[in-house]
């Protein structure tokens, strides 16, 4: 946030404008409001998010703030998302909703681009290709506006298209150890995972990896 000016001074004495930063603050959704929008962009910037041919529509009504088929194209793949953001039950935590359908992205830019996927799949970090995802999710944001992972629940899928998984360490001590040197390296094909998450875990259904003969 950037500062803000602040007077001070005694009685009897020239006041002087001084700064201060003010700290990071939960954005409340005016409750007085009832509006919806329907916009299109060339290009929408969020945060370190670059979406592409955006279309979709926003409203605001009852202390909250919705998003409805916002499409888009981003990380070499296309996007389809619904969302909520709500400070109506809560001015502290906003409760946020959240529904994607995602499409050919890349795992390694989506993987750096969001601080979520990170923590909740740190796997993502040695894996390369393309993938597509959908997940319904929801939970609360705390006061720096960051996901309070404790609180999200959901579940959704996740299908890698093409890929690889490499100089993951596991693997290669489970390679090393029992001399099959292949699985340090492994092309992915069509890999499909079943996830759900709940008090800050994720749950990933067991399936099944064919690679060569193994």
């Amino acid at each position: 946030s950037s500062p803000t000016p602040v007077l001070r001074g005694r009685p009897g004495c020239a006041w002087v404008a001084t700064t201060t930063s003010a700290p990071p603050a939960v954005f409340l959704v005016p409750a007085n409001m009832n509006v919806k929008l329907n916009a299109a962009a060339n290009k929408v910037v969020y945060d370190n998010l670059t979406i592409q041919d955006v279309t979709g529509s926003m409203s605001i009504s009852d202390e909250t703030v919705r998003f409805e088929n916002l499409k888009g194209q981003a990380l070499d793949g296309s996007l389809l998302i619904n969302g909520s953001y709500s400070t109506h039950t809560s001015k502290t935590k906003p409760v946020i909703a959240l529904q994607y359908a995602v499409k050919d992205l890349d795992v390694q830019k989506t993987f750096f681009t969001f601080n979520t996927v990170q923590k909740l799949m740190p796997i993502g970090k040695w894996l390369g290709g393309k993938l597509n995802s959908q997940l319904s999710l929801s939970g609360n944001l705390g006061k720096d506006l960051m996901p309070d992972i404790q609180s999200l629940t959901g579940s959704g899928n996740l299908f890698i298209i093409e890929g690889f998984l490499e100089k993951f360490k596991p693997l290669e001590e489970l390679a090393s150890k029992i001399h099959v040197d292949e699985l340090k390296q492994i092309s992915l094909r069509e890999v499909r995972q079943y996830f759900e998450f709940t008090n800050g875990k994720v749950l990933v259904k067991p399936f099944d990896l064919n690679y060569k003969d193994i």
